[in-house]
């Protein structure tokens, strides 16, 4: 009868077993490397659950999500996280941190596919969208650090699915306190913001000082102004977001092409 102890199989399972009692003590020893370890099983959970909730369509806690993942040694370097978290982003039209988003996934990208595909993302946000910073008025002496921003279409915006667009954006900055100097983005158009005038056009960031309203415009009842109501998408994004469906599988999903907003505005 052949010795056990002889056996290859069991001889294989007796090594693996050493090493793995071994492991935690080597870790333990090596403190740096133990780190490493919890930092990238950190990152890791967090890039997997925040890509759940992208493929799933729950770009809230997407963003949420991949934003810890983001914020990680790893994440601050990995291209599929800064690309998701920009493409999250747009799907909520917070689309002053899709831009800077989707230029550094175009900084990271290590391969000409992932590259390209961050480039056309980023591209089509430039095509569908012109920037304007915003800066406090120098001629306000406040001590205050952030306002709530009125933004108010000037009659440039004929089409239905942009104006939607930009009652989304308005809706956001009316109910949140931002501070400033902030670059936001807009369908290209004329507004104006807590009453300074501005336009953005493609290729060009504008600029405008700002007073800062230490309380939402208007009282209670903020959202109304002269022509209406503000009309606001229900649910946390429109209907003019043309993103397409994302793959289900997590581990293997492949992002569709984005098609952005277009036509006549």
């Amino acid at each position: 009868m052949e010795s056990t102890a002889a056996h290859p199989h069991v001889r294989r399972l007796s090594t693996l077993v050493a090493l793995t009692l071994a492991l935690p003590l080597w870790l333990a020893g090596s403190p740096g490397l133990a780190q490493k370890a919890e930092e990238q099983a950190s990152f890791t959970k967090l890039q997997q659950q925040g890509l759940h909730y992208f493929n799933r369509k729950m770009y809230g806690p997407a963003i949420k999500t991949l934003e810890q993942a983001a914020a990680t040694p790893r994440g601050k370097k990995d291209y599929r996280t800064q690309y998701t978290l920009a493409r999250a982003y747009y799907e909520q039209l917070i689309l002053e941190k899709a831009v800077p988003a989707a230029l550094l996934a175009v900084e990271l990208a290590s391969t000409d596919a992932n590259k390209e595909k961050a480039q056309a993302f980023l591209d089509g946000l430039t095509e569908s969208f012109g920037a304007v910073t915003f800066q406090k008025d120098p001629e306000q002496k406040t001590e205050l650090k952030e306002t709530y921003i009125h933004l108010k279409d000037q009659g440039g915006l004929i089409n239905e699915a942009k104006k939607k667009v930009f009652q989304s954006i308005q809706k956001r900055f009316l109910e949140t306190k931002v501070p400033l100097p902030i670059t936001l983005y807009l369908p290209f158009g004329r507004y104006t913001a807590n009453g300074a005038p501005f336009e953005t056009k493609k290729g060009e960031t504008a600029e405008a000082n700002l007073f800062l309203y230490g309380s939402p415009p208007g009282g209670i009842a903020w959202y109304w102004w002269a022509g209406g109501a503000a009309v606001v998408a229900a649910g946390a994004t429109v209907a003019v977001l043309l993103l397409t469906a994302e793959d289900e599988e997590v581990q293997t999903a492949s992002f569709e092409p984005v098609t952005f907003l277009g036509g006549a505005q």
